[in-house]
């Protein structure tokens, strides 16, 4: 699974990074929506995880036809913003503090149906233009991490708050 996670608190991003690369699962952070769009150019992602200050990122994806799945994590709690962010294209909504554990759960059901999708109708639903228009640059200008060396207290069981 590779993962773009856009967070600006550096404690819950490194978290949820030491996370899903001690499952095996490669993730790329990034802290703003300008650096998640020029991610997003140049790479496919399986999954979006947005902070809650995203949602402007959030419909540029949806707007641009980009169907990646998107889950936001985020401390707002109240219905209404669930309802918002589901509105404008969420998939998923999980409210902070929340275990590691259900993150990555969420984040499985949120590939498993979007594989699902993807095979059952023959085609790809990411994005309307051709992979080959993509550009990779990977190692040019590098705004994103794919692995953090921390060393936190961030074990499977851990809530981020």
């Amino acid at each position: 699974m590779r993962v773009l996670l856009v967070e600006d608190t550096e404690d819950v991003a490194e978290a949820i990074v030491a996370n899903f690369s001690r499952s095996g699962h490669a993730i790329d952070r990034v802290t703003g929506c300008g650096a998640a769009r020029d991610a997003v150019a140049v790479q496919d992602y399986d999954l979006v995880i947005l902070d809650g200050s995203g949602f402007d990122f959030l419909k540029a994806m949806r707007g641009a036809k980009n169907a990646t799945p998107i889950l936001v994590v985020t401390a707002r709690r109240e219905v209404e913003d669930r309802i918002g962010a589901l509105d404008i294209g969420a998939d998923d909504y999980l409210t902070k503090p929340f275990d590691l554990r259900e993150l990555e759960a969420r984040a499985r059901a949120l590939i498993r149906r979007s594989s699902g999708e993807r095979s059952s109708n023959g085609s790809s639903r990411r994005r309307s233009n051709s992979s080959a228009s993509r550009r990779d640059r990977r190692g040019s200008n590098s705004s994103s991490s794919s692995n953090s060396n921390s060393n936190s207290n961030s074990g499977s069981r851990t809530r981020i708050v």
